[in-house]
């Protein structure tokens, strides 16, 4: 960006300079056959310099005020044209149309004598036409304008008054005509800076694209890499969330029905009613968790989750498990105040039931103490048991599976089984969330 602001001004300073030197050259013409008219009269030496001329002069107060009038439009056109950027396509054309017309106005009021205001219109439309292929045509005109609209040629069609026998009426001619061709050069210099500033900003402006396109093109397969890898974990992350509401739902229910199993095959023979209603129990454990199973693949919550929220999902679950089972289950739940969102109460559902499954399946344990509370701005959590512990902690398929679910939530987990086994879980409240 520097660097094309570098070449706006350039290009500005340069267009503003060659307006400002022609308008010069242009004035200078007028005045010095104004000034030799005046002259000539005030010497009485009108007869000799009428002798002079070829073809009779134009009237120099309707030349001075008409070249006076053409630099107005021209000037107030170059300027509505600004430089740093290109406009309207239509109004482009209609611009370089008004400026092309004044340019010749003003050449032939001088009886073409003046022919680097061409030059001036050439530059202002090889940058606005740089990128249309409509109204180039101007260019071109511009540069055969250039070349042949002189006195020289022109008057070999049409004849026309050397405007140069007003310089014979000063006694210094020879400064005053090395004035003009020195400006008249001076055009001729800064056209040619001029456009090899202006090639010379088209060669950055290519190089500049491609570099880009380039970019564009390596961000691109960039998003494409990470667009696949992200389709991958998230791939991954949703076999890991299916396996784990699996393994939750058919080892949740499979430990309740094993653990009630047990108590039939031991109370069968001494109480046969009893055993009856066990079944029943384990019946009804089993097609709840046929209903988990069938929820759990079809990506939704747990069924006591969605009908009866957490505290009340916790309660069924644990009456239930209780119902199968010799285990005692001690619960409090001291966050009834709180509001958790979907993804919470999904991650503390399931930590509880795979904590209790532990308990009984690897534990052997007959007491369970769960406490939920919330303390400060988290949540805590709090599991025992009384089995029989482990000296050194295994991460088997649950444990990792209940830490993952702590992890997509933000929380931290701790397991300890040096007596029984604890489990201790922190999870951060949102200010929505807190009681």
């Amino acid at each position: 960006m520097a660097m094309k602001r570098s070449y706006y001004s350039w290009m500005m300073l340069l267009r503003n300079a060659l307006m400002a030197v022609n308008t010069f050259v242009v004035m200078y013409s007028v005045a010095i056959q104004m000034l030799a008219v005046k002259r000539i009269i005030d010497t009485q030496k009108t007869t000799s310099f009428v002798i002079q001329m070829t073809h009779i002069p134009k009237n120099p107060q309707v030349v001075f005020i008409g070249c006076i009038l053409c630099l107005l439009v021209l000037g107030t056109t170059l300027m509505r044209r600004r430089i740093s950027y290109i406009e309207n396509i239509q109004e482009n054309i209609a611009g370089a149309a008004i400026e092309t017309l004044m340019a010749v106005v003003i050449s032939m009021l001088l009886n073409f004598s003046c022919s680097g205001i061409f030059l001036l219109v050439f530059c202002d439309c090889i940058f606005h036409f740089r990128r249309s292929k409509k109204g180039r045509e101007f260019i071109f005109l511009n540069v055969f304008l250039y070349f042949f609209c002189n006195y020289e040629l022109v008057n070999l069609v049409y004849p026309l008054m050397d405007t140069s026998i007003f310089f014979s009426a000063f006694s210094n001619e020879a400064v005053l005509v090395l004035i003009k061709s020195v400006a008249e050069a001076l055009i001729i210099i800064m056209t040619v800076t001029y456009i090899g500033l202006f090639l010379s900003w088209q060669i950055q402006e290519n190089e500049d694209i491609s570099q880009e396109l380039s970019m564009v093109s390596q961000v691109n397969q960039e998003l494409r890499n990470y667009a696949s890898i992200t389709e991958k974990i998230g791939e991954d992350k949703e076999r890991k969330r299916l396996a784990r509401e699996i393994h939750d739902t058919l080892g949740h229910a499979l430990v309740g029905i094993a653990s009630g199993v047990d108590a039939c095959i031991a109370i069968i023979d001494k109480n046969p009613d009893a055993a009856k209603n066990q079944l029943q129990l384990i019946s009804k454990v089993v097609r709840q968790g046929i209903t988990d199973v069938r929820n759990s693949l079809k990506k939704l919550r747990p069924g006591a989750l969605e009908e009866q929220g957490l505290k009340g999902a916790l309660i069924k679950m644990i009456q239930e498990f209780q119902g199968v089972s010799d285990v005692k289950i001690n619960f409090v739940f001291e966050a009834d105040n709180a509001d958790f969102d979907v993804t919470k109460e999904n991650v503390l559902f399931r930590l509880i039931q795979e904590s209790m499954t532990n308990a009984i399946r690897h534990g052997k344990a007959n007491e369970i103490d769960i406490h939920i509370f919330v303390e400060q701005e988290n949540l805590m959590v709090d599991i025992s048991d009384n089995g029989q512990g482990c000296e050194t902690i295994v991460y088997g398929y649950g444990l990792r599976q209940m830490e993952e679910r702590i992890v997509t939530v933000h929380g931290h987990i701790e397991f300890d089984g040096s007596n029984g086994f604890k489990t201790h879980a922190i999870i951060p409240l949102q200010k929505g969330e807190k009681s």
